[in-house]
């Protein structure tokens, strides 16, 4: 009896399990497709804007034909190679006029199934809140990030700079899920790295760019690249360095480094401001901005005006006096902001102005000049400290005092090695003195 019981309970589990199992495919058939058996026909869909994106291929992971389709199966669109998800009342299509392309260009129809932008780019993505989408183009031998407008209209422009190797057909390649052209992603293989040139952002990052007040530094293994607090790449990222330590940064611009040549990006904007063609640059100052270009340094102002022809060797930034150190075929000195010189270029090195003073060395001694290139201390000093606009530290034959501008005097301190000098000159006097 208690075997019967048992079996019979058993029986009553894998019936019950079996209905179980199909309520739950009639329910999901019916969830999925109420009272549509119009979708039956098509291979794939999926539902998005209150609308239907429909698809019939003949093979797994062959090119389909996919339709717009209204809830009651009638077709709105023309025949596309893929239709994407709806944002702002646009869905992104990839056209299907020539099943002979590799790849099919986009653009984007509304809920009638109206082409309002035309597919002519590469790759797009979807509408942001703000009615802008990114957009790749690809023209004149590269390709260039555009943001549209929901009318079709390319609001910003990022050009891919003509110094710029990368983003380019060479090493070009596009990677999708089979039938879905419109998740495609456009990349480039750079020694083993993958850079886009389309925004890849992540919840942590749309958070960083909230909360930033100035466009924010992205990175990716290596490389670099700016983006704004509206989420436009104003950088794409391919730079090498992008640099904010004010030794090399300052007056609102970080310097930039690719293919081991140099140049500025702004560091409001994330805007590529000056371009990286220099063989090295100098921390801006006092609007001032040296740039090396075949060897010699010239120097511009932020508008790119050029202030100082390229002549120089050797420069150092301005300093807060408005003077910079400059350097020809061995020689140093000074010069202003408008480039006039002031001390001339006689010294064997100069240093950089300090408390209204500059520094400068000639046949291994050590002088101080003003402003106004007078010369205060005579170059004739083993070492200058200068402590401020009143005061310098003179180190000479061991012996290290504290003089003002004015020339008054301070002995600070004998060298341990002229105190023994003349400790043992004293006793060898003392000898000979006694035992002559």
């Amino acid at each position: 009896m208690l075997y019967f019981q048992y079996k019979h309970r058993k029986v009553k589990t894998v019936v019950y399990y079996c209905a179980l199992f199909l309520c739950l495919c009639s329910s999901y058939s019916w969830s999925i497709n109420p009272k549509k058996e119009w979708l039956r026909k098509y291979t794939d869909h999926f539902r998005s804007g209150g609308l239907y994106v429909v698809k019939n291929r003949k093979s797994y992971c062959s090119i389909p034909e996919t339709f717009l389709a209204d809830k009651n199966g009638k077709i709105l669109s023309s025949s596309y190679r893929d239709i994407g998800e709806f944002s702002c009342g646009l869905a992104e299509i990839v056209h299907s006029e020539d099943y002979n392309n590799e790849f099919g260009n986009h653009g984007f129809i509304n809920t009638e199934g109206k082409v309002i932008i035309k597919p002519i780019y590469a790759s797009v993505g979807k509408f942001s809140k703000n009615g802008i989408a990114w957009a790749i183009k690809f023209e004149n031998n590269r390709y260039n990030l555009y943001y549209i407008d929901i009318n079709g209209e390319e609001v910003i422009e990022i050009k891919t700079p003509k110094w710029c190797k990368e983003f380019r057909k060479k090493n070009q390649f596009t990677v999708y899920p089979c039938g879905y052209e419109s998740q495609e992603q456009i990349q480039w293989n750079v020694e083993g790295t993958l850079l886009f040139l389309s925004p890849i952002l992540n919840a942590y990052i749309e958070g960083e760019i909230k909360k930033s007040k100035r466009a924010l530094i992205l990175s990716n293994k290596g490389y670099y690249g700016m983006i704004d607090s509206e989420e436009i790449l104003r950088t794409p990222i391919f730079m090498d360095e992008i640099n904010t330590d004010n030794h090399f940064s300052g007056e609102g611009l970080y310097r930039c480094r690719y293919n081991n040549l140099y140049g500025f990006i702004s560091a409001e904007t994330g805007e590529i401001s000056i371009e990286c063609i220099y063989e090295n640059v100098l921390r801006p100052s006092l609007n001032r901005i040296w740039l090396k270009d075949g060897g010699k340094w010239f120097c511009i102002d932020k508008d790119k005006n050029v202030v100082i022809a390229k002549k120089y060797d050797f420069v150092v930034p301005f300093s807060q006096d408005g003077i910079a150190g400059v350097g020809f075929k061995g020689k140093y000195g000074y010069i202003d902001i408008r480039g006039n010189v002031i001390t001339p270029l006689i010294y064997d090195m100069t240093f950089s102005f300090v408390n209204n003073w500059g520094l400068v060395k000639k046949q291994g001694k050590y002088g101080v000049v003003n402003k106004e290139g007078k010369i205060v201390i005579d170059a004739i000093y083993d070492s200058i400290v200068i402590l401020d606009k009143k005061n310098f530290i003179i180190k000479q034959y061991g012996i290290s005092w504290k003089i003002d501008k004015d020339g008054k005097t301070m002995i600070k301190s004998i060298s341990s090695t002229l105190i023994v000098t003349l400790i043992l000159i004293s006793l060898l006097v003392f000898l000979f003195i006694n035992f002559k």
